[in-house]
């Protein structure tokens, strides 16, 4: 029978209302199959043929009599929607978990560079984020929450991995790997932030924008997860905020909450540094 999870998202799945017949079983739909009845003859128990014998207690398309056909189904899909949402809740606690134990283990390292971005900001560096796939959109939406915050003061923040007529024409003529180093050689500068995002921590591209960013003197941060990789052994990077997880989910459900208290951390630095002078938009940019 269908149970209480199905009720409410296929109430048409209950098979108390389904008599097995597909055929309209409106009132004057039965009347009208009890007049072609009664024009042929009369009715016919279920279970019997026309020549009398009995039919081993199945109606005339074969099921048995007083079964409908989506007992099972609706047993079926309330057991999957249990499972479904069982699922669901023991992801979020281990969501919730890792999250709480990465802010604790990286707490002083947010502080400290959150006042290294504050002075850069305050002495008009602008801060460049980057990532592949999934990890791209994380840094467009922490350029997104620097630039265009909900509150407090808008910094100066781009994603490179956001133009896709650059990043394509930069991955089609000098190569993939280069995609991120040959933006930073013509935007970074010593007051600069390169921030890079990777669930790895080993994305070459990546790797290649932060030496050439901290070659011209940026402040260079990464994002990783597992046990950091490359960023982490390599010395590439300045500050490096690892999340201890083999699931790229839930690495990336971590480095969106890290960001946001950094931006949080940085906004709260920047109250003892004097609004910097208006920047002009990077080249390519349109000014806002």
């Amino acid at each position: 029978m269908a149970t209480e999870h199905t009720a409410f998202l296929y109430p048409f799945l209950d098979p108390q209302e389904d008599n097995g017949d597909d055929r309209d079983s409106s009132p004057r739909a039965g009347a009208d199959r009890d007049d072609r009845a009664r024009r042929d003859g009369g009715h016919r128990r279920s279970g019997q043929r026309d020549d009398g014998q009995d039919t081993g207690g199945r109606d005339a398309r074969g099921r048995k009599e007083g079964r409908g056909d989506t007992g099972g189904r609706g047993d079926t899909l309330g057991a999957l929607l249990v499972e479904l949402a069982d699922s669901a809740r023991a992801k979020a606690r281990e969501s919730v978990r890792l999250q709480r134990a990465t802010l604790r283990e990286c707490a002083g390292s947010i502080a400290a560079t959150a006042a290294e971005m504050a002075h850069r900001f305050a002495r008009g560096g602008r801060m460049y984020t980057f990532g592949n796939g999934g990890s791209a959109t994380d840094a467009a939406t922490l350029a997104e929450l620097f630039s265009r915050p909900p509150h407090g003061r808008p910094l100066p923040a781009w994603s490179l991995a956001a133009d896709q007529a650059v990043v394509t024409a930069l991955g089609n003529d000098v190569g993939f790997e280069r995609v991120f180093a040959r933006q930073l050689i013509a935007h970074a500068g010593p007051n600069d932030i390169a921030v890079a995002l990777s669930t790895s921590g080993d994305s070459s591209n990546l790797l290649a924008g932060l030496a050439e960013a901290g070659r011209r003197g940026a402040l260079t941060v990464g994002f990783a997860g597992y046990d950091g990789g490359r960023f982490a052994a390599d010395g590439v990077v300045d500050r490096c905020f690892v999340v201890h997880s083999q699931s790229v989910h839930r690495i990336q459900e971590s480095h969106a909450l890290l960001g946001h208290h950094l931006w949080a951390a940085t906004q709260r630095r920047m109250a003892d540094h004097p609004a910097a002078p208006p920047m002009s938009p990077m080249a390519g940019e349109n000014a806002r």
